[in-house]
């Protein structure tokens, strides 16, 4: 499995990619369900998923592209 990239623009897709990483038993790097927390903050974030099922989370200030952190971008809420 590759290292996947999703990024939110708001509160609802933030939510909606939350929920579906739980679903499939995700969890954040400190071993917290996806949705018992929430980072967004009015600007785009990126959460990234690695083989260990572990969902890392960058604002978008970072810079990086999915592919400059070898992931896969499966979900862009910037073109909605």
């Amino acid at each position: 499995m590759t290292n996947r990239a999703y990024i939110v623009a708001n509160e609802q897709q933030e939510r909606k990619v939350l929920e579906k990483l739980e679903r499939e038993g995700y969890l954040w790097i400190s071993g917290v369900r996806p949705t018992a927390r929430s980072y967004f903050e009015n600007e785009p974030m990126t959460f990234f998923t690695d083989k260990d099922k572990k969902i890392h989370a960058k604002d978008d200030s970072d810079k990086k592209t999915p592919s400059e952190l070898k992931s896969e971008l499966v979900y862009d809420g910037r073109k909605e």
